[in-house]
């Protein structure tokens, strides 16, 4: 597995500003998927096809976030966003729930069995940290911006 990791200065002020711009990039989108987690359909935008790279938005974006990688990485890799709960499109009822456990429902469901790359930002970041200690063998590589702790 591969590590790459981020510092975070000035990350409030670089987060805010992808989230007011993500809106205004157009999104060359290949599917949207509802992906069923426990009581929850995750809002989930997968381009492309091949490797993985699965993006895990901030705590204070959704999916959009991620737009410009999507629209970059469609053209050879297969790239999925997703609205974690509370978040986007995502809806869910009240429940229990692990956002782990809806990661890996993600996962099932557009990596093809493959091992995927994670790039996760702020919470996102923790919840890919995550992933690779409890199922080494789903994640490739991880990408990780200013991770919570």
């Amino acid at each position: 597995m591969q590590y790459a990791h981020a510092g975070n200065q000035g990350f409030a002020f670089n987060q805010t500003l992808l989230c007011s711009l993500a809106t205004s990039l157009p999104l060359e989108l290949q599917s949207m998927e509802y992906i069923s987690s426990g009581l929850a359909r995750l809002a989930t935008e997968v381009v492309g096809s091949g490797t993985p790279t699965v993006f895990l938005h901030a705590n204070v974006c959704d999916k959009r976030m991620w737009r410009a990688q999507l629209n970059g990485m469609g053209a050879r890799h297969k790239a999925v966003a997703y609205d974690r709960r509370g978040f986007g499109e995502t809806r869910a009822e009240p429940e229990d729930f692990s956002a782990l456990a809806d990661l890996v429902a993600v996962l099932e469901a557009t990596a093809d069995g493959k091992p995927a790359v994670l790039v996760g930002c702020s919470l996102g970041g923790r919840i890919a940290l995550d992933a690779a200690i409890r199922h080494p063998s789903r994640v490739r590589a991880l990408i990780l911006i200013a991770p919570m702790s």
